[in-house]
């Protein structure tokens, strides 16, 4: 049989844990009754026990949260270049490891660099399944993207290193598209025998 509150000890419960084991004779039960009867509030003005629906929920980093004891110089550079080079709707970078792990902001910053978006929903990137890595891993290859020795599992991971060494990947690969493109730029359009001129 279940109380009717189960945050209020009932007269056995104050006895067993006041030592008096046993059945309470009259003396004892009067004297509990006038222990409870003189304490200051009664049950309603306890708190109520948390549920555990009320969990705190995880806290969102701001962006400027990478910058901590845990993140080298250099490792400031690159989360701050992938920010700068990440699309507005994107979460941010926090580090070189969890925050990349799950490949979906790596995903965007490839696209970015490339300039064209494609049809990837986020959603690829939010299962445990290796689809987001995939599209990620054919992304890069399919653009010239040098990913070295870096596997799917190193990005699942976490491995900052290899993660890393994909990042600068990725920024080198921005610099070259970035240098063709100002080459390109640069020479002059001349006419040749093709081209009439009048």
């Amino acid at each position: 049989m279940r109380r009717e509150n189960t945050n209020q000890l009932s007269s056995r419960d104050a006895l067993v844990l006041m030592g008096m084991a046993g059945e309470p004779d009259t003396q004892d039960k009067a004297r509990l009754d006038q222990f409870f009867r003189d304490q200051p509030g009664d049950a309603a003005d306890a708190p109520p026990r948390p549920s555990r629906e009320l969990r705190r929920a995880p806290s969102v980093r701001a962006p400027d949260d990478f910058r901590d004891s845990s993140n080298s110089a250099s490792d400031m550079e690159l989360i701050s270049w992938i920010n700068n080079n990440l699309p507005s709707n994107v979460p941010p970078a926090t580090d070189l490891s969890s925050s990349l792990s799950s490949g979906l902001i790596l995903y965007r910053l490839a696209e970015s660099i490339k300039g064209l978006p494609t049809e990837v929903p986020d959603s690829v990137f939010e299962t445990d399944g290796p689809d987001g890595m995939f599209k990620l891993f054919d992304f890069m290859l399919d653009n010239d993207v040098r990913i070295g020795n870096v596997s799917i599992n190193d990005v699942r991971l976490g491995n900052k290193d290899k993660i890393t060494q994909l990042v600068k990947s990725l920024k080198s690969w921005q610099d070259k598209r970035a240098g063709l493109v100002k080459g390109m730029s640069k020479q002059p359009s001349t006419a040749g025998p093709w081209l009439a001129v009048g």
